[in-house]
């Protein structure tokens, strides 16, 4: 926003970026719901991303902020004189409050953090993002920015607690990975088994169906050699009568044979 814009802003509204108070002239407003919420929408984005890069960011807003009240502001000033400045800008206005001092205060504190992100790429805790964003929070309402999009800023503070690394999820990845593998190989190893039983199983039926002709053969076997046994007992008693009466007969011969030659003499 030029200083033109402000310059209006400030004569209607008093207060710079109240977006949601007394008339203001429709262009103006347009021009600073599409500035901001575009903005915001880019700082939702990263959250839950990495942590840094998000800080970085909220910072990088705050800074882009100043330059409206003092145009190019930031590219000269250090963080503390762009903090100083906006704290000017709300006291001079009778909007200063104590919770937003404090907020303004921390963020001066959490820029040497920044600083070793942007020089030393060092890594921010989920807890300090979160930290920052309350703070961030507290900047805005003390400077009247009002969109929904901010909304969405406060509900991705859980994202921060849902937020894995990108070597996080690849490491995730490959366990879970193994895990499928290891679930895959067992599951093949439960349908070999599975076949084996059911290969097993369909010997024993074949073996149950021989067993039962087995003993049909058998019982087949067993009654006819109780037959053939029948026979040989009726042959071996024709056979005894047939020796008794050829005894009996030669006997009768032999006796009147004996007799007949006695008689003669």
């Amino acid at each position: 926003m030029s200083l033109t814009h402000l310059a209006v802003a400030e004569k209607h509204v008093g207060v710079i970026v109240t977006l949601h108070g007394p008339a203001i002239d429709p262009t103006i407003y347009k021009i600073m719901q599409n500035d901001y919420d575009i903005a915001l929408t880019r700082l939702v984005a990263l959250g839950g991303t990495d942590e840094g890069f998000y800080l970085l960011a909220l910072h990088s807003f705050l800074e882009g902020f100043s330059n409206t009240i003092k145009e190019g502001f930031s590219y000269y000033a250090n963080f503390p004189e762009v903090i100083d400045l906006l704290i000017d800008y709300l006291e001079k206005r009778s909007r200063l409050t104590y919770q937003s001092r404090q907020a303004l205060i921390r963020i001066a504190k959490e820029h040497d953090m920044a600083n070793r992100v942007r020089h030393q790429f060092k890594h921010v805790t989920k807890d300090e993002a979160v930290a920052a964003t309350h703070n961030f929070l507290a900047f805005c309402s003390a400077f009247g920015i009002d969109s929904l999009i901010l909304a969405d800023l406060r509900s991705s503070l859980s994202l921060f607690d849902q937020h894995k690394s990108s070597l996080e999820l690849v490491k995730e990845l490959e366990r879970t990975r193994r895990k499928l593998g290891k679930k895959e190989a067992g599951e093949i190893a439960l349908i070999e088994k599975a076949s084996k039983f059911d290969e097993m199983e369909q010997s024993l039926n074949a073996l149950s169906s021989k067993d039962a002709e087995y003993r049909a053969e058998i019982e087949r076997l067993r009654q006819t050699a109780d037959q053939r046994g029948e026979r040989v007992d009726e042959l071996g008693r024709r056979s005894s009568r047939s020796r008794r009466n050829g005894t009996r007969y030669w006997e009768s011969s032999t006796s009147t044979g004996t007799w007949a030659s006695t008689s003669s003499t």
